[in-house]
């Protein structure tokens, strides 16, 4: 019971509780989801009101502790979703500035320039070092050819070449066929054969040239593609190494990028919860529990307890009553016990008279 329920009884009913009338006064007793509040006074007059005064000022208390606890609660969540919300900014701001002045366009290591060009830088460097292989080992090849006595010739070379063979097997053809035909001492003494003799040997010996000129040059070439392959893969090598130590500070910084990302979501993952409480809070007020009057207090019209002095009239009827009728029986049963009167004979004798 609490103290405004007193105050009011005091004022509107003039009753004053004691400490040591309350549990005799008020009562409460629950049955499940029931509960029957009762009142106890030699006056019936004032039980509906202390009744309706009790129930009004539970009510009263019981909303406004409902809408306190929803307003504070609301409140509460509010003022925190608010704060949460402030630093969700800031560390998105935070986040902006960092990714901006360290060039971080994504998590995902391979959207990033910075990352992007040493994995291109890795697969040029591969190709450089093939190429090296692949210049050396040809290289090494012509060599090999050319110790073995084996001619090896250009590709652009070998049209002009083929030419000069075949007009000097053509010619050797003739002259063959002119030394079986003539005497030498008749080959000797003509100019038109002479003539084709030199010509066999100038184009033999223009043959001769262009061979080793193509040899040669072919040399020439592959020891330069040999060395601007490995001019390439050193070039490429000090291009890697400088751009992966950039990586590898790049990665650091992507990493911390990662960590301030990662506090985000979990703000985020903050605020979405109290968001989260908030509609559940909104969505559960028309599922609050509702008090209901089933029965309202009313006067009685008979003492639930004994009316002592109706009973103690009641006793002394009752005791007067069998006194007469103990009396009466009393009576009755002496009455019973006494002998019948019966004539009276007197003799009379001579002589006493």
């Amino acid at each position: 019971m609490t103290q405004s329920v007193l105050h009011t009884l005091e004022q509107n009913v003039g009753l004053q509780v004691t400490p040591e009338s309350k549990p005799q006064l008020f009562s409460a007793a629950a049955n499940g989801r029931f509960i029957t509040l009762s009142a106890n006074h030699h006056s019936a007059e004032i039980l509906q009101p202390v009744l309706s005064t009790w129930i009004a000022e539970y009510l009263a208390l019981e909303s406004a502790e409902k809408v306190k606890n929803n307003s504070q609660n609301l409140a509460s969540s509010n003022t925190q979703l608010q704060s949460i919300e402030q630093k969700i900014t800031a560390k998105q701001r935070a986040i902006e500035l960092f990714a901006k002045e360290n060039d971080i366009t994504s998590l995902e290591r391979d959207e990033n320039r910075v990352l992007n060009k040493i994995k291109a830088l890795s697969a040029n460097l591969d190709q450089a070092i093939a190429e090296r292989t692949a210049a050396q080992s040809s290289l090494n090849s012509l060599l090999e050819s050319v110790n073995k006595g084996q001619s090896i010739i250009r590709d652009i070379d070998k049209e002009q070449i083929n030419k000069t063979r075949q007009e000097l097997q053509l010619l050797q053809s003739e002259l063959t066929a002119l030394e079986s035909k003539y005497t030498q001492v008749y080959l000797a003494r003509d100019p038109v054969i002479v003539a084709k003799q030199q010509t066999q040997l100038a184009l033999k010996q223009s043959l001769a040239e262009q061979l080793e000129q193509s040899q040669q040059y072919y040399l020439q070439e592959a020891e330069r593609d040999l060395s601007q392959s490995i001019d390439n893969v050193k070039q490429t090598e000090r291009q890697f190494r400088l751009e992966n130590k950039q990586a590898q500070d790049f990665s650091q910084r992507l990493q911390a990028y990662k960590v301030l990302t990662t506090e985000l979501d979990a703000i985020q993952q903050q605020a979405q919860t109290i968001r989260d409480n908030l509609v559940v809070q909104e969505v559960s007020k028309p599922f609050d529990a509702t008090i209901t009057i089933l029965e309202q207090p009313f006067t009685p019209e008979s003492p639930t307890g004994p009316d002592y002095w109706r009973m103690t009239i009641f006793s002394l009827l009752a005791s007067l009553g069998c006194g007469v009728f103990a009396l009466l029986l009393f009576g009755y049963i002496v009455k019973q016990k006494q002998p019948t009167n019966t004539a009276t004979n007197f003799v009379v004798m001579p002589g006493q008279l």
